[in-house]
């Protein structure tokens, strides 16, 4: 395996080879892990050394308060403080390094775009809006055992040929397409 501009993963097949977009295929990693979370409500939560306070708009704190025992079941250890502040006490474990206002202001903003009332709906936004944020960015390098553990859990996945929003997280090239493209 290989690592490109810190962002595509090269791996070599009998027919050719793989090229693998390493934030796309962590987001469907993250949202299958995070919709098994949601349906089991058992997320992990890392605590806080020192408990964070937000300050939410009204809008956002009703929200909040909607979906806390999903924010729990993936992680969050939420309380309401008082007036529109959330007391945050500790994060999904894989998250623990993410800055909890910038993490739970892109969750609440996907909720609001996908608008879904239903809890599925809500769970599959959640999940998304989770992944999407908690993803590998590009420029990352990763180490040899880092790439090999990201395909097999891609590959683990029910579905991991696309990212939750359906675009593509790898592309696969044949040997003949490459001869050809020496031939011209």
């Amino acid at each position: 395996m290989f690592q490109l501009h810190g962002t595509y993963i090269l791996a070599q097949l009998r027919s050719g080879f793989m090229v693998v977009d390493q934030q796309r295929a962590h987001e469907r990693i993250l949202y299958e892990r995070n919709l098994k979370l949601l349906e089991q409500g058992a997320g992990v939560s890392q605590t806080e050394l020192f408990p964070r306070h937000l300050e939410l708009s009204a809008a956002d704190l009703a929200l909040v308060e909607e979906v806390l025992p999903d924010l729990r079941s993936m992680g969050f250890d939420l309380e309401l403080f008082g007036g529109r502040t959330v007391q945050v006490n500790g994060m999904p474990a894989e998250a623990a390094d993410e800055d909890p206002g910038l993490l739970l202001e892109q969750l609440l903003d996907q909720l609001k775009r996908e608008k879904g009332g239903l809890r599925n709906e809500r769970h599959k936004a959640l999940a998304r809006g989770m992944a999407r944020s908690m993803a590998i960015k590009p420029g990352r390098n990763l180490s040899n055992t880092e790439m090999h553990d990201l395909i097999d859990r891609l590959f683990a996945c029910e579905n991991p040929y696309h990212t939750p929003g359906g675009k593509p997280t790898l592309i696969t090239y044949g040997l003949d397409e490459l001869k050809d493209r020496f031939e011209r």
